[in-house]
């Protein structure tokens, strides 16, 4: 069903030589229409909404904080004046008008000169850094729509430096002799102490140093933190993160990485993927390894592939004792559907080297 809107009396004055104001031909706002056309609704008034600030900086504030705003106003002139909408974007809630100590119904006349607030509350929420927010006021009166800005610095409750315990690439032979660490300075909103750990994954630890300092600003305050890790974690590439329960009511996360491996170097070492494929056509992946101690020969291993017969195996010799490809092709003569499958690599026993496997999956499909 369509929707009419008739501005014909409206127009009718017009053109009969009563000049409209601007603001009351100019406002309609496809945002909130119906708020316009009650404002034309209204008539015009020549007094307008006079603030005393038309700007709230708020400036630090931290996540998960809610400030009250208040926009002190009078109306200046000699008409009553007619509010019809007042909206609010994201981080500013609960906005609404107060005159004279009471609560204001839209649409209703506000007498000239009479004095109020326009009121809402600011809540940080889950953003940081720069936040700007504004309330608009939609109605009859001169200068309108008005609109009110909020601005903020929004800080996290927990600011680390650095953000995640990356450790980067770490030999398990190290584990023999230490346990590579990391050492995270935490700024905090207050002070604040670790009730429990939510979540501590084999391998990490984390450890308070103890030393504690207010923050430059004079309001944060800093920690430190150690963060290790040890052989639990075992091979490959390691995101994990550890959830401490805190006295703030908020939780805090560590997010540690690490690219863990043995004697042996895997590239890739998780998973062999051949993608969407055309029925007839033929594809290879190949995956390098290597030795990743100085000394060490690797024996030559051996490769198989425990599924589907159309993946074929290839082990290449690149240089004996140090580097090999295992090659793996899915041919032409592949059937169409989903196929997935393991490859294992297995050592000599005698090399103490762990068999290693890795999904492999290939999607065939007819040719267009």
């Amino acid at each position: 069903m369509k929707t009419l809107f008739h501005f014909a009396p409206l127009l009718l004055l017009a053109s009969c030589g009563e000049q409209q104001p601007e603001s009351v031909l100019s406002g309609f706002d496809p945002a909130n229409p119906q708020a316009s056309l009650d404002a034309i609704a209204a008539g015009f008034s020549s007094s307008f909404l006079e603030f005393s600030k038309e700007t709230e900086d708020l400036g630090d504030v931290f996540q998960h904080q809610e400030m009250i705003l208040e926009f002190p106003f009078v109306v200046n002139g000699d008409d009553a004046v007619v509010v019809t909408g007042i909206d609010s974007s994201c981080g500013c809630t609960d906005a609404m008008i107060e005159v004279e100590g009471k609560p204001y119904v839209l649409n209703d006349e506000i007498p000239a000169g009479s004095s109020g607030y326009v009121r809402g509350v600011f809540k940080s929420a889950q953003y940081s850094n720069e936040k700007a927010s504004k309330i608009t006021i939609r109605g009859n009166g001169t200068q309108m729509p008005r609109i009110l800005q909020v601005e903020a610095f929004i800080h996290q409750l927990f600011e680390m430096s650095p953000k995640e315990a990356r450790f980067g690439d770490v030999s398990k032979i190290t584990f023999n002799s230490t346990s590579p660490m990391i050492e995270i300075a935490l700024v905090a909103a207050e002070d604040f102490e670790i009730l429990n750990w939510l979540k501590m994954p084999d391998g990490i630890n984390i450890a308070d140093t103890g030393r504690r300092e207010i923050h430059a600003d004079g309001e944060r305050h800093l920690r430190w933190f150690r963060v290790s890790i040890g052989a639990e974690l075992g091979d490959g590439h390691i995101y994990q993160s550890a959830i401490a329960e805190t006295t703030m009511g908020r939780n805090l996360e560590f997010v540690i990485q690490a690219n863990i491996f043995g004697p042996v170097r895997y590239d890739p070492d998780q998973r062999l993927t051949f993608g969407l494929m055309n029925r007839g056509q033929s594809r290879t992946r190949r995956i390098n390894v290597r030795t990743s101690q100085v000394g060490l020969e690797l024996a030559l291993p051996s490769i198989e592939i425990i599924g589907p017969e159309l993946f074929t195996t290839e082990l290449v010799e690149k240089q004996a004792g140090e580097f090999y490809v295992l090659k793996v092709s899915v041919g032409a003569d592949a059937p169409v559907g989903h196929h997935n499958a393991v490859l294992r690599c297995t050592w000599p026993e005698d090399s103490g080297i762990e068999t290693k496997d890795w999904n492999v999956k290939a999607i065939i499909r007819e040719r267009k």
